[in-house]
C-alpha cells in the first residue's frame, strides 16, 4: 500500500514531544485567574526526544493492533457549501441539556 511518491513528505522526523512526569499529584492548568497562592500550572514537564514515522510509506494498512491507529474514511456530511439547508440543520443544532441524574449508590 506504501505510496510512490515519497516527496510528498519525510520518511520520519525527529521531534521533542512534553510528557508529564508522574510526581503522584494530579497536574492542573487553570484557563482563569487560579486561586490565592496556587500556580497556574502544575506538573513537571518531561522533554523526550522521539522519531515520527510518516505512516503514509507503509507497505501495508496501518492496524489499530499493530500501529495502535487505523485510517478511517468518514464521508462528510456536507458535499458543497451550496447545500444551505444541511448548514442551518448542522449550525443550529441546541446541545442536549447537562443531566446530573446519578442513581443512588
Amino acid at each position: 500500500m506504501g505510496t510512490h511518491q515519497t516527496q510528498l513528505a519525510p520518511a520520519s522526523v525527529r521531534s521533542v514531544l512534553n510528557y508529564l512526569q508522574d510526581t503522584g499529584v494530579r497536574p492542573v492548568n487553570y484557563t482563569y485567574p487560579p486561586p490565592d497562592g496556587v500556580d497556574q500550572r502544575s506538573g513537571v514537564l518531561d522533554p523526550t526526544q522521539v522519531t515520527i514515522h510518516n505512516a503514509r510509506l507503509l507497505d501495508e494498512p496501518a492496524s489499530i493492533n499493530r500501529q495502535g491507529f487505523e485510517k478511517s474514511i468518514t464521508p462528510a456530511p456536507l458535499r458543497t457549501l451550496k447545500t444551505t439547508n444541511k448548514c442551518a440543520c448542522i449550525t443550529t443544532r441546541k446541545p442536549k441539556p447537562y443531566s446530573n441524574n446519578r442513581p443512588a449508590p
